[in-house]
């Protein structure tokens, strides 16, 4: 299978969306809701610091859009150039989710034996499986794991269409079947994040090595108008705004208008080299950032569950001590993602070259 070509900063894109879930997750368990802050403190610059920090669907979004475009995208291109190949793709697929997701699942469950949350070995292994959803809650108190059992089936759909659209594939009854399984699944899972996903998986076909402004631009702002809709269909938006809800779309609809603005504005900068020295090592040091956020996606959670055991009230207002716990906290996410993924997450490619020589070493053994 032909690698696609070098995209740039997309890697940030990827750590900011993994990190921006952090800082909401950590703003909302650290301090009390906007509305009990003291009034002194309700002041314009931290109701900003509060709406930015309450938009973790949005983040999640943008990671459901650049998966499209990636991995989506890239099985439609070889798709149309012939070049598919099943046992690749899954192989790549495979080792991806799942070398980071078992030991993540481990200190998750570590996590809530300490805290005392009630723990379902059923539901562990659902969540291994991607059941999350579907016949299974999230495993052990760790709610970013509901992303998982759709970043999956995502996979499962495009590979059986992969198949399914292979000239000189005899047998195609499993893509067929994956295909159908596929569909009853997004009967109980939400049918507009597959279709965040195929906006992403489209707009790579808008990428051209020619900077384009204009589609930047609409990009932006489609991004930034689908996230603003979104939260203001939140139901746990902080202020009432029942009169100007009853406008606008829902919030399935705003999140297909934020997936395709993110996805013009991946096909806008995702060709855009870097020129000088600080440019290039800036990018090259997202990907450094890049390379754990998947990681630092899946245990943060956990790690944030063991601040609430030993420090379970809120804070009631915002002080420079209290500001600093909060940075912490959100340090101790990252480090403990760091931490986890060098024995794991950095060994991915290692484990899928070992899958590979072991799918060969089956094959030649079958074939004497």
């Amino acid at each position: 299978m032909k690698p696609l070509k070098h995209f740039y900063w997309l890697d940030w894109m990827r750590f900011i969306a993994a990190f921006m879930v952090v800082v909401c997750h950590a703003r909302g368990y650290h301090w009390v809701d906007f509305g009990s802050l003291p009034k002194s403190e309700q002041t314009f610059p931290i109701k900003v610091f509060f709406a930015l920090t309450r938009a973790g669907l949005e983040w999640v979004v943008v990671f459901f859009v650049l998966s499209g475009f990636l991995v989506g995208g890239g099985v439609i291109r070889r798709t149309l150039d012939r070049s598919f190949d099943f046992s690749s793709f899954a192989i790549d697929r495979v080792s991806r989710i799942w070398v980071p997701l078992i030991p993540a699942l481990i200190l998750t469950l570590v996590v809530a034996l300490i805290c005392g949350y009630p723990v379902s070995f059923a539901e562990l292994i659902g969540n291994v499986f991607a059941l999350q959803g579907i016949f299974f809650q999230n495993f052990a108190h760790n709610m970013p794991l509901w992303s998982l059992s759709y970043e999956v089936w995502f996979y499962i759909i495009i590979g059986a269409v992969g198949i399914l659209l292979q000239p000189g594939i005899k047998s195609k009854t499993a893509a067929f079947f994956m295909l159908a399984v596929g569909a009853v699944v997004f009967t109980k899972l939400s049918f507009s994040y597959l279709s965040c996903w195929l906006l992403g998986a489209f707009c790579l076909f808008l990428v051209s090595d020619k900077f384009k402004p204009a589609v930047l631009i609409s990009g932006v702002t489609l991004a930034v108008l689908g996230s603003v809709i979104s939260q203001l269909r939140s139901e746990t938006i902080s202020f009432t705004a029942a009169s100007l809800v009853a406008f606008i779309p829902s919030r399935e609809i705003a999140v297909l208008i934020e997936s395709a603005g993110i996805g013009l504005l991946t096909a806008a900068i995702c060709k855009v080299e870097p020129k000088g020295t600080l440019l290039v090592y800036m990018e090259k040091f997202g990907t450094k950032l890049a390379a754990f956020s998947y990681t630092l996606y899946l245990t943060h959670y956990p790690i944030l569950d063991l601040w609430i055991y030993f420090s379970p009230t809120r804070n009631p207002s915002i002080t420079a001590f209290s500001f600093l716990i909060f940075v912490s906290k959100v340090f101790s996410c990252l480090l403990a993602a760091w931490l986890l993924y060098l024995p794991f997450e950095a060994k991915t490619v290692s484990v899928r070259a070992w899958m590979r020589n072991f799918g060969s070493r089956r094959q030649l053994m079958a074939d004497v």
